[in-house]
């Protein structure tokens, strides 16, 4: 009924740190993208009494936000939009909104921090105006859909709602760590009672912050079971190599800056400070002068500072949107890089000596970021939640959450903090996209291999080996040998999966990465604009999404292009096996929708298909390891077991991870502590662990038909 329509700046400029373009990182747009996340959902919300509207928004109701860039063309993006349009502009934009609207003017607000009479302003002298759209709201619904058959048994008139202002027993917290859960708990119309300084000393204050607001949004704004939309982990972070002052960037700075304790605030206060990004230094009178009037730390902190900003409005938008508590990671998360490039070395190595490294680094690694994520946080998340949108560049999911990483205990997909205009548009929800079952069946494969190498027809042997020739879903597989191969081959594909079948690489931390086509490089944020790309793709390549590599990704690449859900690679991945893996993937649309429709779902989100898929293949890595690697199962054995752990998955059974230990315990005679022992000493990363999902799959519905 309401969409709303935000018009990004655009500029050729971006900042240093986590890639806004420095127009985003503007007080007039932070602010109307905070404004964004109090307005209704829906244009029945305005009629509603409090008790009402957080009934009414239990149900699954989002807020649908589109976010477009000022450069591009609007009007057609509008016209689309059937109900209420709401586009939040800055001031200069007004009159081009105003010229694309003009078809739909009888049912357009035009929201603006201006005087200009034409605009709504959010913002009053006590801050934003709780209220200032619903006289507005109320004006285009009676009189253009009043008469339209709307269900509307939530509301008892057609009365206006006034201020509500619930209280909720919460502080509001001076820090931004809570800000998001806040920013939540206002859109509903709740207000916090009195504020709180954290301690910056103590980073457990900053825990229980974020904690604390978490909880009080499950309570108050959640589902019927308090977890209806997951919860939101996310990590702030900058470019990976600026962590790294031994290097030209940061060398360049620090021989401009005289004093020892201003180097330091910037280096440990301000790019690699642990914690919540809160410090504090202790200085004799005189020792140090004010940082912020300082010429060049002042323009760090100041920028720095910008750039958070804007990424708490975006993630407070986000969690106002879904209806999802927000839960933020300390700054240590990011601080392990040259571990990620060490575990991407050993990876390649296929002797002994170096899969034994492997494991041993990323043992490290995991524990590494177990202990600075801290229990409290991971209990919290394993206790409540069955799902998780992820807004990290580092492999979060990769941690432990009770017996089993993040990717496997909870419905997963990813979304990466660098660059920040990418962050920005993902936050902006958008509207669900719903795909028939039958609209799958049509896959694109694009591969590319030299005549002579052994892999070149690995993917379409094992196509055929699990779907065979009576399938209904059916591949076409395009060889190309140019990047304007590739172009072509997408423009005459219509359909919504594609698979890529080939090498991939990248070039550091400095460097976009790229898929080998013929002799070229093919970087895909190139597609973006030139080509339509489907909104499913599933990489068969390595290192698409690498973990030693920049946020110029493959995967990103083709989440800037146009992909909704793009499944990658942190590593390199055995061709092989990745051929089976995507082989899998595919088969499952042939037998797993259908199955869903006998059991009387009619409705899954591809977040969720993939989610189960990636457990069903995890607990194939468990077994193979307990039968090859360790010689205690049967082969036998092996595929009763693997039968049961896909039932148990599949029936969306929350405990199928240990039910499959206890199944594995009885059929090996072994305790289940010790099956879980080998697995987290000896074989911590397995190969589906290579994968990464990217992207807002949560947003892709497919709907399962009778046919």
């Amino acid at each position: 009924m309401i969409d709303y329509v935000l018009i990004v700046p655009f500029g050729e400029e971006i900042t240093p740190f986590q890639g806004f373009n420095y127009k985003v990182a503007d007080d007039e747009f932070i602010g109307l993208v905070h404004a964004a996340s109090f307005f209704p959902m829906h244009a029945a919300e305005v009629y509603m009494r409090h008790e009402q509207l957080v009934e009414f928004r239990k149900g699954g109701v989002e807020r649908s936000v589109y976010a477009i860039g000022e450069q591009t063309s609007i009007g057609s993006l509008l016209n689309m939009l059937a109900g209420i349009v709401v586009v939040l502009a800055p001031e200069k934009n007004i009159d081009h909104v105003v010229s694309a609207g003009e078809n739909i003017s009888e049912r357009l607000i035009i929201v603006s921090d201006s005087d200009d009479e034409r605009v709504i302003r959010p913002f009053g002298e006590d801050g934003f105006l709780f209220n200032c759209l619903d006289g507005k709201i109320d004006e285009i619904f009676r009189r253009n859909f009043l008469s339209e058959a709307v269900d509307f048994s939530k509301i008892e008139s057609l009365e206006l709602r006034g201020e509500y202002n619930v209280p909720v027993e919460l502080p509001a917290v001076a820090q931004s760590v809570a800000t998001p859960n806040q920013r939540c708990l206002y859109s509903f119309g709740f207000s916090l009672g009195g504020r709180e300084e954290l301690d910056f000393a103590r980073k457990e204050s900053y825990v229980d912050a974020i904690l604390e607001s978490a909880r009080c949004v499950v309570d108050n704004c959640g589902g019927e079971d308090g977890t209806r939309g997951g919860v939101v982990i996310y990590a702030p972070s900058i470019y990976p190599e600026l962590y790294n002052f031994n290097q030209k960037f940061w060398n360049d700075i620090m021989r401009k800056i005289k004093s020892t304790a201003i180097k330091y605030m910037l280096k440990n206060g301000v790019i690699r400070n642990e914690g919540y990004s809160g410090f504090s230094l202790s200085l004799e009178e005189g020792e140090m002068e004010n940082p912020y009037e300082h010429p060049i730390a002042g323009y760090i902190l100041r920028l720095r500072q910008r750039e958070l900003s804007i990424v708490v409005a975006a993630i407070s938008l986000f969690t106002s949107s879904t209806i999802r508590p927000a839960v933020r990671l300390p700054n240590a998360v990011n601080l392990s890089f040259s571990m990620l490039r060490e575990i991407e070395e050993l990876s390649k190595r296929g002797d002994e000596k170096g899969k034994r490294k492997l494991q041993k680094k990323f043992k490290e690694y995991e524990k590494h970021l177990r202990q600075h994520i801290g229990k409290k946080i991971t209990d919290y998340i394993c206790g409540e939640f069955n799902s998780c949108q992820l807004f990290a560049d580092v492999p979060i999911e990769w941690v432990r959450f009770g017996k089993v990483p993040l990717m496997f205990s909870h419905d997963l997909s990813r979304i990466p903090m660098t660059p920040g205009n990418m962050l920005m548009q993902y936050c902006a929800v958008g509207g669900q996209k719903v795909i028939l079952d039958s609209d799958l069946h049509d896959v694109l494969v694009i591969r590319s291999f030299a005549e002579e190498d052994e892999i070149s027809g690995v993917l379409e042997t094992a196509v055929e080996c699990f779907l065979g020739g009576s399938s209904k879903v059916k591949c076409t597989f395009v060889d190309v040998g140019s990047k304007d191969d590739v172009v072509k081959a997408l423009d005459s594909f219509y359909g919504n999966i594609l698979v890529f079948d080939c090498h991939g690489y990248h070039g550091g931390p400095k460097e976009n990465g790229w898929l080998c086509i013929g002799d070229e490089k093919l970087d895909t944020w190139s597609l973006a604009h030139k080509t339509r790309v489907p909104p499913i793709v599933l990489l068969s390549a390595c290192l698409t999404s690498a973990i030693g590599g920049s946020h110029a990704s493959v995967a990103n690449g083709l989440i800037r292009s146009g992909a909704i859900s793009v499944l990658g690679t942190f590593l390199p991945v055995d061709a092989r096996k990745s051929a089976l893996f995507v082989a899998r993937i595919l088969y499952r649309l042939e037998g797993y929708l259908p199955a869903l429709k006998g059991l009387g779902f009619d409705m899954v989100s591809w977040q969720k298909f993939i989610s189960e898929f990636m457990r069903m293949s995890y607990s194939t890595d468990v077994v193979d390891f307990l039968q090859v690697g360790k010689g205690v199962l049967s082969k036998k054995h092996r595929s009763d077991v693997l039968v049961y752990a896909n039932k148990v998955i599949n029936i969306g059974d929350n405990e199928w991870y240990e039910k499959l230990l206890s199944k594995l315990s009885n059929v090996c005679n072994i305790a289940s502590s010790d099956i879980q022992g080998w697995l987290e000493n000896e074989m911590p990363l397995m190969e589906t662990m290579y994968y990464c999902h990217i992207g807002r799959p949560d947003n892709i519905n497919i709907m399962v038909t009778d046919s």
